[in-house]
């Protein structure tokens, strides 16, 4: 289990700066003609999840799941398309022993990149791209505590994330061979509509079904004011055929204020199969 320190401030340009200190750290050379190739498949991994979510807890909860993902990428002699849909499911615990939760996350994203400039670092040449990323982001968590007299389980609440966003998106791109590449991407929300509940925990409660109910949209938000980070290191190399293996480790983190602090961040790590045509 991964814990966050409530000191913890993360920087959030930390990346974004990053990634132009290396750009102005490189010479520029001329762009290099790439062949068109497809790739579509699906990988599967652990998640390792943490969320601290004020409207619910103050506890901090966090445990390791599964993060099984669905993938195709379009990489052109100048562009990339790319589309994913992911899902996430722990079961998490705290501090406190007697405080659970169930969480399920889903995300569903595409990205459409064009190649700006190339440069080389250690005569490897490299590609920078530059777009745009349309995201959606689900995180949605029920709270448990536990009755020692009854041993048995009650629910607490429920809490949710949900952001639909337009991401601006910044690739680079190393390609030793025609099907064989290594890529570094990062992803920062500027419009998003967020769901999260209303200030009351019993506002969004349903009483006719018993239950909490929660909408897709929200507050419309510009940048920072929904702060999340999602980065993504890719490698694919030949397999077998037509066949490529893929390793992939994904950061994400995020910070919302409204109606109280909601703070998360997971890191994932997967390996897949592509077929490549």
């Amino acid at each position: 289990m991964f814990l966050i320190n409530n000191r913890f401030q993360f920087s959030k340009m930390n990346f974004l700066f990053s990634a132009l200190l290396l750009l102005l750290s490189c010479s520029v050379i001329s762009n290099a003609q790439q062949t068109e190739r497809n790739f579509i498949g699906g990988s599967f991994g652990i998640s390792g999840f943490n969320i601290k979510d004020e409207h619910s807890s103050p506890l901090i909860f966090g445990s390791i799941g599964i993060a099984p993902a669905l993938q195709y990428y379009y990489k052109g002699e100048t562009s990339l398309h790319q589309f994913e849909a992911a899902y996430f499911e722990d079961y998490l615990t705290s501090q406190a022993d007697n405080f659970n939760a169930n969480n399920k996350r889903g995300k569903v994203k595409y990205s459409y990149l064009y190649q700006v400039t190339d440069f080389s670092i250690f005569e490897k040449e490299i590609r920078f791209f530059l777009g745009g990323s349309l995201v959606t982001f689900l995180s949605h968590t029920e709270y448990y505590f536990y009755y020692a007299p009854k041993n048995s389980n009650g629910k607490g609440s429920e809490s949710w994330y949900w952001s639909n966003s337009a991401d601006i998106s910044m690739q680079l791109e190393y390609n030793p061979t025609e099907r064989q590449f290594f890529s570094f991407q990062i992803n920062i929300p500027v419009l998003s509509n967020v769901s999260r509940p209303k200030y009351s925990p019993s506002g969004d409660y349903n009483y006719t079904e018993n239950d909490w109910k929660f909408r897709m949209f929200g507050k419309t938000e510009f940048f920072p004011e929904n702060f999340s980070v999602n980065s993504q290191i890719v490698y694919q190399a030949p397999l077998a055929g037509d066949f490529n293996y893929q390793l992939n480790y994904e950061f994400y983190y995020s910070f919302y204020n409204r109606p109280q602090d909601v703070k998360m961040y997971m890191n994932n790590l997967r390996a897949g199969v592509f077929y490549c045509f």
